[in-house]
Protein backbone atom coordinates (compact mmCIF):
# COMPACT_ATOMS: atom_id res chain seq x y z
CA UNK A 1 0.00 0.00 0.00
CA UNK A 2 1.54 3.28 -0.80
CA UNK A 3 0.91 6.45 1.04
CA UNK A 4 1.69 10.48 -0.34
CA UNK A 5 3.12 11.63 3.27
CA UNK A 6 4.05 10.38 6.55
CA UNK A 7 4.29 12.12 10.00
CA UNK A 8 6.43 11.07 12.89
CA UNK A 9 5.68 11.65 16.43
CA UNK A 10 6.39 10.08 19.63
CA UNK A 11 7.43 10.87 23.53
CA UNK A 12 9.46 13.60 24.26
CA UNK A 13 11.84 11.34 26.56
CA UNK A 14 13.18 7.99 25.05
CA UNK A 15 15.86 6.22 27.71
CA UNK A 16 16.82 3.48 24.95
CA UNK A 17 18.01 5.53 21.66
CA UNK A 18 20.30 3.19 20.48
CA UNK A 19 17.68 0.42 20.04
CA UNK A 20 14.76 2.68 19.02
CA UNK A 21 17.39 3.84 16.39
CA UNK A 22 17.74 0.92 14.49
CA UNK A 23 14.18 0.11 14.98
CA UNK A 24 12.88 2.96 13.57
CA UNK A 25 15.48 3.40 10.50
CA UNK A 26 14.41 -0.33 9.18
CA UNK A 27 11.10 0.55 9.58
CA UNK A 28 11.50 3.98 7.37
CA UNK A 29 13.71 2.82 4.85
CA UNK A 30 10.75 0.07 4.17
CA UNK A 31 7.88 2.93 4.26
CA UNK A 32 10.51 4.76 1.32
CA UNK A 33 10.27 1.44 -0.32
CA UNK A 34 6.93 1.51 0.02
CA UNK A 35 6.30 4.92 -2.23
CA UNK A 36 6.48 7.60 0.94
CA UNK A 37 8.75 10.42 -0.79
CA UNK A 38 7.18 13.13 2.01
CA UNK A 39 7.86 13.36 5.98
CA UNK A 40 6.62 15.49 8.58
CA UNK A 41 8.43 15.84 11.65
CA UNK A 42 8.49 17.72 15.07
CA UNK A 43 11.74 19.12 16.61
CA UNK A 44 10.81 19.42 20.60
CA UNK A 45 11.68 15.65 21.59
CA UNK A 46 14.04 12.90 21.68
CA UNK A 47 11.51 11.09 18.81
CA UNK A 48 11.21 13.78 16.86
CA UNK A 49 15.63 14.55 16.84
CA UNK A 50 15.42 11.10 16.63
CA UNK A 51 13.36 10.99 13.41
CA UNK A 52 14.75 13.85 11.73
CA UNK A 53 18.52 12.64 12.28
CA UNK A 54 17.45 8.90 10.72
CA UNK A 55 15.69 10.71 7.64
CA UNK A 56 18.70 12.65 6.85
CA UNK A 57 20.56 9.28 6.77
CA UNK A 58 18.04 7.60 4.65
CA UNK A 59 17.90 10.93 2.39
CA UNK A 60 22.01 9.86 1.16
CA UNK A 61 20.38 6.41 0.12
CA UNK A 62 16.86 7.87 -1.29
CA UNK A 63 17.64 11.44 -2.79
CA UNK A 64 13.98 12.08 -3.73
CA UNK A 65 12.65 12.60 -0.13
CA UNK A 66 11.08 15.68 0.74
CA UNK A 67 11.80 16.40 4.80
CA UNK A 68 9.39 18.72 6.53
CA UNK A 69 10.00 20.57 10.06
CA UNK A 70 7.37 21.75 12.01
CA UNK A 71 7.82 24.67 14.08
CA UNK A 72 4.91 25.75 16.45
CA UNK A 73 7.42 28.45 18.16
CA UNK A 74 10.95 29.37 18.10
CA UNK A 75 11.75 28.09 21.78
CA UNK A 76 13.32 26.53 23.20
CA UNK A 77 16.30 25.02 20.75
CA UNK A 78 18.02 24.42 24.19
CA UNK A 79 17.54 20.51 23.50
CA UNK A 80 19.36 20.54 20.17
CA UNK A 81 22.37 22.54 21.50
CA UNK A 82 20.92 25.72 19.47
CA UNK A 83 21.33 29.54 19.89
CA UNK A 84 18.59 31.07 17.43
CA UNK A 85 21.25 32.01 15.24
CA UNK A 86 21.66 28.56 14.66
CA UNK A 87 18.62 27.82 13.64
CA UNK A 88 18.86 28.87 10.28
CA UNK A 89 22.05 26.64 9.55
CA UNK A 90 20.67 23.84 11.36
CA UNK A 91 17.18 23.32 9.59
CA UNK A 92 18.79 24.51 5.92
CA UNK A 93 18.51 20.96 4.33
CA UNK A 94 15.06 20.48 5.05
CA UNK A 95 11.62 22.53 4.77
CA UNK A 96 9.89 24.20 7.30
CA UNK A 97 6.34 24.75 8.63
CA UNK A 98 5.20 27.23 10.97
CA UNK A 99 1.84 26.19 12.91
CA UNK A 100 0.54 29.62 14.73
CA UNK A 101 -2.47 28.92 16.98
CA UNK A 102 -4.51 31.89 17.96
CA UNK A 103 -6.53 31.27 21.44
CA UNK A 104 -4.96 28.17 21.94
CA UNK A 105 -3.73 27.61 25.81
CA UNK A 106 0.28 27.94 25.55
CA UNK A 107 0.01 23.94 27.25
CA UNK A 108 -2.37 22.74 24.23
CA UNK A 109 0.10 23.79 21.63
CA UNK A 110 1.74 20.85 20.93
CA UNK A 111 -1.40 18.72 21.08
CA UNK A 112 -2.88 21.15 18.38
CA UNK A 113 0.24 20.44 16.06
CA UNK A 114 -0.58 16.93 16.23
CA UNK A 115 -3.76 17.36 15.48
CA UNK A 116 -3.01 19.62 12.41
CA UNK A 117 -0.38 16.74 11.75
CA UNK A 118 -2.73 13.78 11.71
CA UNK A 119 -5.42 15.69 9.61
CA UNK A 120 -2.76 16.19 6.78
CA UNK A 121 -0.73 13.04 6.33
CA UNK A 122 -2.05 9.35 5.48
CA UNK A 123 0.42 7.50 7.60
CA UNK A 124 1.42 8.04 11.11
CA UNK A 125 4.74 6.32 12.46
CA UNK A 126 5.15 6.81 16.25
CA UNK A 127 6.73 6.22 19.41
CA UNK A 128 4.05 5.79 22.05
CA UNK A 129 3.88 3.57 25.61
CA UNK A 130 0.05 3.31 25.07
CA UNK A 131 -0.63 2.83 28.81
CA UNK A 132 1.20 5.90 29.63
CA UNK A 133 -2.00 7.99 30.75
CA UNK A 134 -0.57 11.56 30.34
CA UNK A 135 0.64 11.78 27.12
CA UNK A 136 0.76 14.33 24.22
CA UNK A 137 1.95 11.70 22.11
CA UNK A 138 -1.00 9.39 23.14
CA UNK A 139 -3.45 11.69 22.78
CA UNK A 140 -1.99 12.26 18.82
CA UNK A 141 -2.38 8.56 18.78
CA UNK A 142 -5.94 8.52 19.86
CA UNK A 143 -7.06 11.25 17.38
CA UNK A 144 -5.29 9.12 14.55
CA UNK A 145 -7.39 6.58 15.52
CA UNK A 146 -10.69 8.34 15.09
CA UNK A 147 -9.92 9.67 11.95
CA UNK A 148 -8.82 5.93 10.96
CA UNK A 149 -4.98 6.90 9.78
CA UNK A 150 -2.80 3.95 9.08
CA UNK A 151 -0.39 3.85 12.22
CA UNK A 152 3.00 2.18 13.57
CA UNK A 153 3.58 2.23 16.48
CA UNK A 154 7.48 1.15 16.97
CA UNK A 155 6.95 1.26 20.89
CA UNK A 156 7.52 -2.11 22.55
CA UNK A 157 6.75 -2.60 26.29
CA UNK A 158 10.71 -4.07 26.71
CA UNK A 159 11.45 -0.76 25.93
CA UNK A 160 10.78 0.68 29.67
CA UNK A 161 13.29 0.33 31.72
CA UNK A 162 11.07 -0.73 34.50
CA UNK A 163 9.80 -4.09 32.44
CA UNK A 164 9.71 -6.89 34.33
CA UNK A 165 10.34 -5.35 37.53
CA UNK A 166 7.98 -5.93 40.58
CA UNK A 167 6.22 -2.90 41.82
CA UNK A 168 8.94 -2.85 45.00
CA UNK A 169 11.95 -3.30 42.46
CA UNK A 170 10.28 -0.21 40.56
CA UNK A 171 10.08 2.34 43.47
CA UNK A 172 13.58 1.10 44.36
CA UNK A 173 15.25 2.18 40.84
CA UNK A 174 13.12 5.15 41.34
CA UNK A 175 14.26 6.46 44.87
CA UNK A 176 18.09 6.06 43.23
CA UNK A 177 16.70 7.96 40.41
CA UNK A 178 15.78 10.67 42.59
CA UNK A 179 18.03 10.44 45.09
CA UNK A 180 20.95 11.14 41.73
CA UNK A 181 19.37 14.22 40.81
Amino acid sequence: MKYPNCVLFGHSLILNKEKIEERLYCLLEKVIQSGVKEFVVGRRGDFDILGLRILRRLRNKFEDIKISVVFNSLTPFRKEGLELSDVEVYYKDVETLVFTFDNVYYKNIIIETNKRLVDSCDLVVCYVDECKKRSGALKAVTYAKKCNKEIINIYKKEDDPYYGLTEEEKEQEYKKFINKK
